[in-house]
Formats: C-alpha cells, sequence, structure tokens
C-alpha cells in the first residue's frame, strides 16, 4: 500500500501520539511522584499557582518502559481511531537548516496530534539529516515528545526519545 505524506504523517502522529501516552503512565508509576509549588504569575490581586514541571524522560527510560506488544496495541488503537474519524493531526511544520561552515545541513520536523477524547495529546519535534554531528560524535537526528493535559493545556512530560519512537 502507497499512502500520501500526510496520510503518513496522520498515521504516524496517532501511534506516537498513543505510544507515549502509555509510557508516561507507565514512567511516571514507576517512579516518584512530584509535587509543584505555586508561583505568583501576577501582582498579589490577582494569583494563579503555576503548573508544575514537567517530568523528563531519558531514552533509556523510555526504552525500558515500552515494550513491543505497547507499540502494537498503539498502532490499532490509532489506526482504529484514524478508520472513524477521531484525529485531529495537521500538517507538518518543517525548518530546512542551510549549511554553513559551522552549522546544518539538516531539517527539522514539528508533528502533533490528538485522538478525540483521549486525556492528552502530543506534539514531536525531530531533528534529522544533520550529517556534520558524525565528526562531533553524536548521532545524526535526535528527537522529543511533549505530551500534554488535554483538559488544561499543561505539558506533563517531555520524553527525549532519540528516533526510538
Amino acid at each position: 500500500l502507497q499512502f500520501s505524506p500526510q496520510k503518513r504523517s496522520i498515521m504516524l502522529t496517532s501511534v506516537t501520539s498513543s505510544l507515549a501516552r502509555k509510557t508516561l503512565a507507565r514512567a511516571v508509576a514507576t517512579t516518584t511522584q512530584y509535587a509543584a509549588k505555586p508561583t505568583s504569575m501576577m501582582s498579589s490581586r490577582r494569583q494563579m499557582s503555576g503548573f508544575p514541571t514537567p517530568r523528563l524522560f531519558d531514552y533509556e527510560t523510555i526504552t525500558k518502559n515500552l515494550s513491543v506488544a505497547d507499540a502494537v496495541e498503539a498502532v490499532e488503537e490509532a489506526f482504529g481511531a484514524l478508520a472513524k474519524g477521531k484525529v485531529d493531526v495537521p500538517m507538518p511544520m518543517h525548518i530546512g537548516i542551510e549549511e554553513s561552515a559551522d552549522a546544518g545541513p539538516g531539517d527539522c520536523h514539528i508533528k502533533g496530534g490528538y485522538v478525540f477524547g483521549a486525556k492528552t495529546f502530543t506534539v514531536k519535534l525531530a531533528c534529522v539529516s544533520f550529517y556534520k554531528n558524525l565528526d562531533r560524535g553524536l548521532p545524526p537526528g535526535s528527537g522529543i515528545f511533549i505530551v500534554v493535559d488535554a483538559v488544561t493545556g499543561s505539558p506533563l512530560g517531555i520524553f527525549q526519545e532519540n528516533r526510538a519512537m
């Protein structure tokens, strides 16, 4: 089967959103909970508590808490929701980094998605094709997912997934 770039993006974003939700839930359940301290964002007449600091999950934590079974289940859920028209996935954003003596070439892709009724939505930032990194002893690509509370808009977790999800 061949899919258009937009359809591929929708499918991948739906799957990774579901994987990120599962990984966040499992990783949070197996680590110590944190308490946020309220911060003053306005004058004393109108104060608001800030959102808790999002949890940061490194590559090792993600790979220890994510299984092939999770991926299969997430793919099935995502395709089911997509087939029912229950997924909101905007077109991906692309930033091209032109080559210079110090930088690039490289590409940054920003994608996001929401499965209707889910408690969270996910935004992914992926940097690819930074081939000069190989000379620096770094991988040519990296990426993060941000899982966001769909009720409050509060970032819940940041996943340094390095193309694992």
